[in-house]
């Protein structure tokens, strides 16, 4: 403790032998002893061991004031020590700065990760311990030190161990999946980021595994499982998004609320696939860290331009900015979940890439009784930390078959966005056929059209005349637009007599196995053969299993 006093000879020896009582019987701290310097009358505070953990100190005012005398040892004056308190934090809390070219991110550790609220800390430990010392002045002088002192780049911040996933209790190393082992925190990691769940490898999810077996088909369930996995990592081992396909009261928000719950509300993002598509530096930073980008009910708007989303969906680097801040370059590893009624059509159908970096789930069983205490019942500490063992069972599962189970090929994936998401092409898919030299008048075709859509469930408001004209060819090829005289019409096409769509398929009789077709285009429980995922008894998955088909 450095302070201004009186030479140790102009002591009396009173004054002596109360300095060396109090160098040495004062509580000075945990782990922390007052040595008397008796050439200059200063009683230095030192750490007992090199090492000491970061405990509660208790020093008086003193400890952090510059005291000076006069020759009768009378007080002069009481002035703030600026190292010394700078320092007193710096020990107390494990503290990383980030300079910004407009600003800078004050760091504090705790609980396993570095959080951005260290401002917030330090300003409430300074009111503490100096009480009506602590100016706005001095603070500011109190900042300024701490940060130069504890100042740390932001490529090196920013490193984090890519297979860690950190909860509440631990650290889950997932960097071999033969051998994944449990291990304390360490703030030598520089996460910023954990799932508030405490990690219990006994700990199960029937609740949760009841409603995912409710709400989603079963051949769809291992997909679920394995992309839940992903979320633990911050790779993109697989370059897929997920979007949940439905009408409503199918227990789309629910499962969204569902993960949000699992990653953290701080932890989530919520960018729609519009903006993630437009790529505005000030939408995309909130993608930055975060485990998850959950969207609900998903504008049915087109995307002009795709390019902004496949990046964010495989370890590109995009580029976020501060409002008045600073401009960062980083790799998003948020895995995306989006929700809607209808998927959005692209501009370009032949994007190979586009589609093949998507995962669809068709959510079509209306729930018709609501039960508004559902989310609470499956975010209970027990269920999230079971869904915590059921997603590394999906991600153990996931790396070893380098890919997820039942996917489909791209091309199917595109055929089901595109039908799912323009009346038109799915018109043209599943009622128009070629027929060389046939034609149909333009009024008929778009007759024909309009009553496709009031039989889909729910009814689609056709398009217009003039854009039926204009996109009709996209969609089916060998079309060609023709006249003759005054009369416009249509060339080489029929229309079907009958047509199968995904929306009036529950009129048919799903137990015909021989209608190949209308199983293949429904994603009915029989379009796939049934897995038991390993969450059913035996008689339970039975019973499911005969229920679907």
């Amino acid at each position: 403790m450095e302070e201004d006093t009186k030479p140790w000879s102009e002591f009396t020896e009173e004054e002596k032998e109360a300095r060396r009582f109090t160098a040495k019987n004062h509580n000075w701290g945990s782990n922390r002893i007052g040595i008397l310097n008796e050439e200059t009358g200063i009683i230095n505070i030192e750490k007992k061991n090199k090492v000491v953990e970061k405990e509660e100190y208790d020093y008086p005012i003193e400890h952090f004031l510059n005291i000076s005398y006069n020759k009768a040892g009378e007080e002069l004056e009481r002035k703030v020590n600026i190292d010394m308190v700078a320092n007193y934090l710096i020990e107390k809390f494990d503290i990383k700065t980030v300079f910004g070219i407009k600003e800078e991110s004050l760091y504090v550790y705790g609980g396993g990760i570095w959080e951005r609220q260290g401002r917030g800390i330090l300003i409430s430990e300074i009111e503490r311990i100096l009480y009506s010392y602590a100016k706005n002045n001095i603070v500011k002088e109190i900042f300024d030190k701490v940060k130069r002192k504890t100042e740390v780049s932001r490529e090196d911040f920013d490193i984090v161990p890519e297979y860690m996933a950190v909860v509440n209790n631990c650290i889950i190393d997932l960097n071999d999946i033969d051998n994944i082992k449990i291990i304390p925190h360490d703030k030598k990691y520089n996460f910023k980021k954990k799932f508030n769940i405490n990690y219990n490898p006994k700990a199960d999810c029937k609740k949760i595994k009841r409603f995912l077996t409710e709400t989603f088909y079963v051949c769809d369930l291992p997909q679920v499982q394995e992309y839940g996995g992903m979320l633990l990592v911050k790779r993109y081992i697989q370059k897929k998004a997920a979007i949940l396909q439905g009408p409503k009261d199918t227990g789309k928000s629910v499962f969204l609320n569902l993960m949000s719950s699992f990653c953290g509300k701080k932890n989530s993002a919520g960018l729609s696939l519009q903006k993630i598509s437009q790529g505005k530096t000030f939408d995309l930073l909130v993608l930055k860290d975060a485990f998850v980008n959950l969207h609900d009910d998903l504008s049915s708007n087109d995307l002009s331009d795709t390019g902004g989303f496949k990046k964010a969906v495989g370890d590109g680097e995009i580029c976020g900015e501060e409002k008045f801040g600073d401009y960062i370059r980083f790799k998003n590893s948020a895995k995306h979940i989006f929700a809607c009624n209808k998927i959005p059509s692209v501009k370009d159908i032949d994007d190979d890439a586009y589609y093949d970096r998507w995962l669809i789930w068709i959510l079509d069983r209306v729930v018709s009784k609501k039960n508004n205490k559902l989310i609470n019942e499956l975010t209970e500490d027990e269920e999230l930390s079971g869904l915590l063992n059921w997603f590394i069972e999906g991600y153990v599962r996931l790396v070893k078959n380098n890919g997820f189970s039942n996917e489909k090929t791209c091309e199917e994936i595109r055929e089901l966005m595109i039908h799912n998401s323009n009346p038109i092409a799915k018109f043209s898919s599943e009622c128009l056929v070629y027929s060389a030299g046939s034609k149909i008048t333009k009024e008929e075709m778009y007759t024909a059209y309009c009553e496709f859509c009031t039989k889909q469930k729910p009814i689609v408001s056709p398009d217009t005349k003039t854009k039926i004209g204009n996109s009709l060819t996209r969609f089916a090829p060998f079309v060609q637009d023709a006249k003759s005289g005054g009369d416009r019409y249509w060339l080489n096409v029929k229309i079907r007599d009958t047509w199968d769509t995904f929306s009036n398929i529950q009129e048919y009789d799903l137990s015909n196995k021989s209608d190949v077709n209308i199983k293949d285009m429904c994603f009915s429980k029989v379009s796939q053969t049934p897995q038991n995922n390993g969450f059913l008894t035996d008689k339970e998955f039975e019973e499911l299993k005969e229920e679907l088909i």
